[in-house]
């Protein structure tokens, strides 16, 4: 065929296309304005006035945008699915160039008026869009639209944060009993197939029920559809930034018993560590609804680590008061002192007065061995008689002999004296040494008794509260 005919043929198919189409287009509009021409919106659209309208709903969960604790709401988006048969808007197909579908503005015909019972309006909702209709010949009729919805949703904070929710969507007439409108769900479950994942929530199931009620102020039956929507919340976040924390918070504070006595910050350790998990707690608060059904996990988790720390802090308290107890410390009571044989029996080191040669003992024995007595000259009579020519000088030398014994006597009586003050006076110092040691030994012990004793309360408590969901 030659370039010519090509071009022939070619022409006259757009033409057939474009005629054909012309057609369609003529046979559409001729359709709807025929079907429109004597329609009431207004009217349910059954032959019979006393025949129900069978109405089938079915909802796909587009995402889960939020689902905020504090104001028991729920916020979706949503694609709602009318479907049910329009007997006024009928036609054969095969007059129409077999056009068997067609497509109104759905405020153009007769809709059902299916709402949400639950919702929570707000502004910058807007209510139900005017979307198109679809219409089939045999009058069948499918109606979807897109829509943010916000609902009321009861939330169990019992968990928090390793809870499940289930929050409801229920769809009814709400004007229409059931004699009028007949509510039935498409399908068993919610279609989830375009669902956008929450970074929050973890969707488990969405089931739907139709449930048939009569309430008190009439006696007809009200069909609607309820869907259930159960979520489980993603725990990472919370355990990286507000469990973990705590726990770290907790084992700091444990572990300032570990710090020496002397040290200034062993006390203000477990205050700051206490003021830390104030806030972690206060934030935790501004987060959930002020509820007085149930504390929340995560509560009671705050709740026991602060005790813990509180009761921590204040032990230290006691272990300092028996650490520094005063310049005259008394001797331990008999009801502590087996702690410190626990301490001796540890270390095999001696450090108390039972242990070293008895202080008052060593007293007593120096102070007899310093009561010398008077010192006494020695006899003169012994000695030769001086003759004349020595008696004076002889004479002289006796009397001050007897001067210096006489002064070296109350010279040693001095001394004496004062070394009994000294021996006294490192006696008491001595004895107030070794109490203070004791005391302090008594405290080393008390401390690593409530390490121990604190450790295990802070572990327990963490494994009983939170270990079942460490692994969710």
């Amino acid at each position: 065929m030659s370039r010519r005919g090509w071009s022939i043929v070619i022409a006259a198919s757009c033409l057939l296309t474009t005629v054909f189409c012309q057609q369609q287009n003529l046979n559409e509009a001729s359709l709807i304005k025929t079907l429109l021409q004597d329609y009431t919106p207004e009217s349910r659209p059954v032959l019979d006035s006393t025949n129900a309208v069978r109405v089938t709903i079915d909802l796909a969960l587009s995402q889960l945008i939020d689902l905020d604790a504090k104001r028991q709401e729920l916020k979706t988006n949503i694609w709602l699915r009318h479907y049910w048969k329009d007997e006024y808007l009928t036609w054969n197909a095969s007059e129409y160039n077999g056009l068997a579908a067609i497509r109104i503005p759905s405020n153009q015909i007769w809709r059902p008026d299916i709402v949400l019972y639950n919702r929570r309006f707000e502004e910058g909702y807007a209510d139900t869009p005017d979307t198109n209709a679809v219409i089939y010949s045999d009058g069948s009729v499918n109606w979807n639209y897109p829509t943010t919805i916000q609902s009321s949703c009861v939330v169990d904070i019992t968990y928090f944060p390793y809870d499940k929710q289930e929050c409801l969507l229920t769809f009814g007439s709400w004007t229409y009993d059931g004699f009028a409108i007949d509510l039935y769900n498409r399908t068993g479950v919610g279609d989830l197939n375009n669902l956008i994942e929450s970074e929050e929530w973890q969707m488990i199931e969405m089931q739907a029920v139709r449930n048939v009620i009569i309430y008190g102020c009439c006696p007809e039956p009200y069909p609607d559809v309820t869907y259930h929507i159960r979520i489980k919340r993603k725990s990472l976040f919370y355990n990286f930034y507000m469990v973990a924390p705590c726990i770290v918070l907790v084992l700091l504070a444990v572990l300032g018993f570990c710090l020496p006595m002397d040290s200034g910050e062993k006390l203000s350790l477990g205050i700051t560590m206490l003021l830390s998990l104030v806030v972690f707690a206060q934030i935790v608060s501004d987060k959930l609804p002020a509820s007085s059904r149930a504390i929340p996990l995560i509560g009671q988790f705050f709740g026991i680590s602060i005790v813990v720390v509180t009761l921590s802090s204040a032990a230290t308290v006691i272990a300092m008061n028996l650490h520094f107890h005063g310049p005259m410390p008394q001797l331990i009571p008999s009801w502590l002192r087996p702690l410190l044989y626990m301490r001796r029996c540890r270390s095999n080191k001696t450090a108390s007065t039972t242990e070293n040669p008895d202080l008052k003992t060593v007293y007593e024995n120096v102070n007899p061995a310093l009561d010398l007595g008077p010192v006494k000259p020695p006899k003169i009579s012994s000695t030769p008689e001086p003759n004349d020519n020595q008696l004076q000088p002889l004479s002289k030398d006796s009397s001050n002999s007897g001067r210096i014994f006489l002064l070296l006597d109350r010279k040693l009586d001095s001394m004496i004296a004062h070394l009994k003050t000294i021996v006294a006076r490192h006696y008491r110092k001595d004895t107030r040494d070794a109490r203070s040691d004791e005391w302090k030994q008594l405290a080393i012990v008390v401390d690593r008794i409530l390490l121990g004793t604190f450790m295990f309360i802070a572990l327990v408590a963490t494994a009983v509260l939170l270990g079942p969901y460490a692994g969710t």
